[in-house]
C-alpha cells in the first residue's frame, strides 16, 4: 500500500512502553489497538497505528478498556495526524475519549461488548454488539446482533447531524462448511463515519461498506475448509452482498442499488516447513443499478511469521 500520491511509506509505526499490575494492563505512546472503528484496518497490509495511552483489563469475565488516543496514522500516510484531522477537520489538534467493555459470561456462549468514543466538538460514536454461540451434535449455531450511534457534538465542526444503524446476522456450521445470512439498515439523516479505522458492519465487504444513508443491505456467505478432500491447509469464502434504497443525505436523491461479490481463498500450513506462512488471494466485483463501469480489485497477500530466538 502506497500514499494517496504513490509514494512509498517509511515510518515508525509502533514504539511502546507497557506496564502489568496484577490483571491491569497500561500501554503507551505508538501501537496497533483493536476495536471497533477504532483498529488497524490493515486489509491491503499497511495497518492503522496510534499515539494512545490507556489501561484495561484482558483474558477475564468483564474487560475493559479507557484510554486517550492522541494522533494516528492511517495507512497510506507516514505521518501521525490529530483524530481530529483525521476525522476531516483540518488544522484541528483534537483527541479522542475512550471506554470500551467486553462481558463474557463463562460456559454460556454469550458475550456482549460495547465502546463509546468522543471526539470533542466533532464525532461521539456508542457501538454495541451481543453474540451468542450453540452446538449440538456437530451443528454449529451462531446469532448475533450489532448496533451504532453517531452524531456531532459541541460545536459540530463536521456539520450537525445524527444517525443510527443496526444489523443482525445467523450462521450454521456442519463439519467443514459454514453458511451465513446477515441484514443491516442504516438511518437516513447520515452515512456512516468510519474515520480511525475498519466499520464493523455485518455486510462491510471489500469494496463497499454498504452504510449509505437509508441503505438496507443483505448478505448471504458460504465458507469450506478443505479437510475432507485432502487439502488440509485451504480454506475458501464466498460472500455475496446487495444494497437498495440508499440516498445522498443532502438532497435526498435516490442512489442506486449495489450488488458485490468477494472471493477469497486462503491457504496456511499448520504444520511442516511452511509453518508460519499465510498466503491469501481476495477478487471483488461490484455493480451499480443505473450504469457505470462494473469495479472489479484483486488483492494477492503473502504473509510470513517466524521466530528468531
Amino acid at each position: 500500500m502506497l500514499q494517496l500520491n504513490g509514494d512509498n511509506i517509511t515510518t515508525l509505526g509502533q514504539a511502546y512502553l507497557e506496564f502489568s499490575w496484577k490483571d491491569l494492563v497500561g500501554r503507551v505512546y505508538r501501537q496497533t489497538l483493536d476495536i471497533p472503528y477504532l483498529n488497524r484496518n490493515d486489509s491491503r497490509m499497511i495497518p492503522n497505528t496510534f499515539e494512545a495511552y490507556g489501561i484495561g483489563r484482558e483474558g477475564s469475565n468483564l474487560d475493559f478498556i479507557v484510554g486517550y488516543v492522541d494522533k494516528v496514522k492511517l495507512r497510506n500516510r507516514e505521518d501521525f495526524i490529530s483524530m481530529g484531522e483525521a476525522a476531516g477537520v483540518e488544522g484541528d489538534d483534537t483527541g479522542t475519549r475512550l471506554l470500551g467493555l467486553l462481558w463474557k459470561p463463562p460456559e454460556t456462549g454469550f458475550d456482549w461488548g460495547a465502546t463509546i468514543q468522543r471526539t470533542p466538538d466533532i464525532l461521539q460514536l456508542i457501538y454495541t454488539e451481543a453474540n451468542l454461540k450453540r452446538e449440538h451434535k456437530g451443528l454449529g449455531l451462531l446469532a448475533a446482533a450489532q448496533y451504532t450511534h453517531q452524531k456531532g457534538i459541541g460545536r459540530d465542526l463536521l456539520g450537525k447531524f445524527k444517525t443510527n444503524a443496526w444489523g443482525v446476522r445467523f450462521s450454521t456450521s456442519y463439519r467443514n462448511a459454514v453458511l451465513g445470512i446477515a441484514f443491516t439498515q442504516t438511518d437516513d439523516g447520515a452515512t456512516i463515519s468510519s474515520p480511525f479505522g475498519g466499520r464493523p458492519g455485518y455486510t462491510s465487504s471489500m469494496l463497499r461498506n454498504f452504510d449509505r444513508a437509508n441503505e438496507k443491505a443483505t448478505r448471504l456467505s458460504l465458507s469450506y475448509h478443505f479437510d475432507s478432500i485432502g487439502l488440509p491447509d485451504w480454506s475458501a469464502n464466498i460472500r455475496y452482498t446487495r444494497g437498495k434504497d440508499a440516498i445522498e443525505e443532502t438532497s435526498l436523491l435516490q442512489l442506486g442499488d449495489t450488488r458485490e461479490a468477494d472471493y477469497t481463498l486462503d491457504y496456511k500450513p499448520e504444520n511442516g516447513p511452511l509453518r508460519g506462512l499465510w498466503f491469501r488471494v481476495r477478487y471483488a466485483q461490484l455493480r451499480e443499478k443505473g450504469g457505470g463501469a462494473v469495479s472489479k480489485q484483486l488483492r494477492i497477500i503473502l504473509n510470513y511469521t517466524f521466530s528468531i530466538m
